[in-house]
């Protein structure tokens, strides 16, 4: 092969090279996610960042149980800080809630006024309470005791009353 042959082939080459690597980088250039949507990386994996339900606790007394509307009322004296030492707190009761009283599954209605009780659950989207475990025990009220009466004072005969003697004489 003469000179000017090789030159030829050795340009085409690297001509042909030229152009299959600028190609290739336009290709992947217009099928990159970055030239179809231009947003920036943050942004795009935000949605992976939805905020959690926020979860709340309460200890107490049952004030109320309503099986009708699914919802108690207690008095709340620990557990979450914003539900510290508040009356008539209102927790919502579900299908998934799980209700205990003295450690055996129970049903709403199975709860009463002045029951300890202790819950945990998540607040929904308009702030209610909702719970998801309800631990209650049954407040044990002591037999009453039965005292023997006080003794009835007895009567004693009263001692006779001196009668007056008239005296002769």
């Amino acid at each position: 092969m003469s000179v000017s042959v090789r030159r030829v082939v050795a340009v085409a080459g690297v001509a042909a090279l030229t152009l299959s690597a600028s190609s290739t980088a336009a290709f992947a250039a217009s099928h990159s996610s970055h030239a179809k949507h231009p947003v920036k990386h943050h942004v795009k994996h935000s949605k992976k960042h939805v905020k959690k339900a926020t979860k709340f606790t309460a200890t107490g007394t049952l004030d109320a149980a309503d099986a009708s509307t699914s919802t108690f009322t207690m008095d709340d004296i620990g557990g979450s800080k914003d539900l510290h030492g508040k009356l008539g707190v209102q927790v919502v009761v579900t299908a998934k809630t799980k209700i205990t009283l003295d450690d055996a599954p129970a049903t709403l209605s199975q709860l009463v006024a002045g029951d300890p009780v202790a819950v945990n659950g998540v607040r929904g989207a308009s702030g209610e309470l909702i719970a998801l475990h309800v631990n209650a025990s049954q407040v044990e009220t002591p037999e009453p005791t039965v005292t023997d009466p006080a003794p009835e004072p007895t009567v004693t005969d009263p001692a006779p009353e001196p009668t007056a003697t008239a005296s002769i004489g």
